[in-house]
This record gives structure tokens, sequence and C-alpha cells, in this order.
């Protein structure tokens, strides 16, 4: 094992994942997502914090097969 596979093999084990999966609804105005207890409480999130949503869409060739959605944490 090389050096960069031992430092990658480290941090490995040094980071903790959760992954959870929320079910979306609409409101007639606005798409919501309920954010799973168990992430909310590891983040400490509160009422009045705020998400940030990175989108980038591919412009070719179908705008919906090559994008990548990003939920950003900001606090209040």
């Amino acid at each position: 094992m090389n050096q960069r596979e031992i430092l990658n093999k480290v941090a490995e084990e040094e980071i903790d994942t959760h992954e959870e999966t929320a079910t979306m609804s609409f409101d007639g105005k606005q798409f919501l997502v309920r954010i799973p207890k168990e992430i909310a409480d590891i983040k400490k999130m509160k009422k009045g914090d705020k998400l940030k949503f990175h989108l980038k869409i591919a412009k070719k060739p179908m705008p919906t097969e090559d994008s990548t959605l990003t939920i950003e944490y900001v606090r209040k």
C-alpha cells in the first residue's frame, strides 16, 4: 500500500456518514421536504436556519440528464 492509499484509508475511517431519504410534497406554491430528525439533531438545526441550493445543469444534450443538486446548510 502506498502513502496515498494509506492516507485515503485513514481519512475514510475518520468520517462518519449519515444518509436518510425524505419524500417531497407540494403545497400548490412550492415543494416541501422534511429534514429527517436524526440529520437535524446532528447539525443542531433550528427554525429559521437556511439551506442554500446549488444546481449545475448541462446544456447539452438533455438538461435533466447531467445535472447535480447540492444542498448546503447555512446557520441563521
